[in-house]
């Protein structure tokens, strides 16, 4: 069980679509019920997120 202040931390590769338009993305993730599969609710203080997923961090997408 996870509780409040425990952190996870990966390095997991991004595959990006070759036609994603250039532009600033916000990168979010979710969880899910290993067993169930059934998506795992995500809130804070503020009540529950948007599509139960979690918001990490802007990510930029520029063509080469």
């Amino acid at each position: 069980n996870w509780t409040v202040g425990d952190l996870l931390a990966a390095d997991l590769p991004l595959e990006l679509p070759a036609d994603l338009p250039p532009g600033a993305y916000t990168l979010q993730t979710g969880w899910y019920d290993s067993v169930s599969g059934t998506r795992a609710v995500v809130s804070d203080d503020a009540g529950p997120h948007a599509n139960d997923a979690a918001q990490l961090q802007m990510v930029t997408v520029a063509k080469p």
